[in-house]
């Protein structure tokens, strides 16, 4: 088991998303009541790759009882990302990948490894100026 990511499920137990050792490695998941002890073993890949993947994310919807899990399909090139859906981690909707479904990708080209997590307005205006600022010292040097 590889590249494990961990969130909470409103009913209190614990989703794991983690990365299968066969090949191809693909997407699997456990759900347990601890967070430290998992067992209940799925068999099925939750990905729709035919090739390798890795590094997955979850992340829940904001203001939706959905939650997304975005995984490396670093075994295409261009690297891209794929996306799947769920309401009740035991089904999962496939979405696509950047650019080729509901999810877009604005700022990059070839994603490695990505993360997503939730930001309030202002701390999103923050992040914004603070990088712009990086930018313009770059251009001056």
């Amino acid at each position: 088991m590889l590249d494990a990511d961990i969130c909470p499920t409103p009913d209190g137990r614990y989703f794991m998303t983690y990365v299968a050792q066969e090949n191809p490695g693909g997407i699997k998941y456990m759900v347990s009541d601890r967070i430290n002890h998992f067992d209940d073993y799925h068999a099925e890949q939750i990905d729709s790759e035919r090739g390798s993947c890795e590094a997955p994310n979850t992340w829940k919807r904001i203001g939706q009882d959905k939650w997304v899990v975005m995984y490396d399909i670093f075994s295409i090139r261009p690297h891209n990302f794929g996306f799947v859906e769920t309401t009740d981690f035991k089904t999962f909707t496939p979405l696509g990948r950047f650019n080729e479904g509901v999810m877009k990708a604005t700022n990059f080209s070839s994603p490695k490894h990505g993360c997503v997590i939730h930001t309030t307005k202002r701390e999103a205006r923050r992040l914004e100026k603070y990088w712009q600022r990086q930018a313009q010292k770059r251009k001056k040097n």
